[in-house]
């Protein structure tokens, strides 16, 4: 009985230690997640900081274009009317100088050396109305977001090279009409061109997540 007794205690003891072992390592593990948490959070702070900045520079830069830059995204809109006639994709002349002077502005902050290593993408984007067809409008919103790419590209010089690696065009159609203060489309404002940056955001998510599924293995 004593035998039995002693086996007993030493199987206790045994699990005891275990379980001791295994709580030691896990609260390791997830001392070692926080760490990493804290880390990326930093990352995406830093990040968010350069987008604010990135974004005050842009509106200071383009302050003396007659453009709308967005507070919160960046996002340069600017009406189709003043680069293109009716159902056409072709810039008219004023539209040329409209893009021109907002280039000069807007590439020499993008791709200065304080940005151009967070920027991933600058995104041209054709938007029309609801007026004809989605698919008719899907062309012809991309059409126009390709002309407005070439001529950008027209115009980068020394810059063509770096701009070939960052610049991508969409067509939009009128997936994202803007609506007026009741909730109606505001047919005259929907028809636009949109001049977005994207910045390295995704690849950072991508990196976080990456850490955190190897620090569970």
């Amino acid at each position: 009985m004593s035998g039995l007794l002693l086996v007993f205690i030493l199987l206790l003891v045994v699990a005891m230690y275990n379980y001791a072992a295994f709580t030691r390592a896990r609260e390791r593990r997830v001392d070692q997640r926080s760490e990493l948490l804290q880390k990326q959070e930093e990352r995406l702070i830093a990040l968010e900081e350069k987008k604010r900045q990135l974004i005050e520079a842009l509106k200071t830069s383009l302050a003396e274009v007659d453009v709308q830059v967005d507070e919160l995204t960046g996002v340069v809109r600017i009406g189709e009317g003043i680069l293109f006639q009716e159902d056409r994709a072709e810039l008219v002349d004023e539209g040329k100088q409209t893009l021109a002077r907002i280039y000069d502005q807007y590439i020499q902050v993008v791709l200065s050396p304080q940005y151009e290593q967070a920027v991933d993408r600058i995104v041209i984007e054709g938007h029309t109305n609801s007026r004809g067809s989605y698919l008719h409008n899907l062309t012809l919103s991309q059409q126009r977001a390709n002309a407005v790419m070439r001529y950008w590209l027209g115009l980068a010089g020394a810059d063509q090279a770096l701009l070939h690696q960052k610049i991508v065009s969409s067509g939009r159609s009128w997936a994202d009409l803007i609506r007026n203060e009741h909730g109606s489309e505001d047919p005259v404002r929907s028809r636009r061109i949109e001049i977005a940056f994207r910045l390295k955001e995704s690849h950072l998510l991508r990196s976080v997540y990456e850490d955190l599924r190897g620090n569970r293995q």
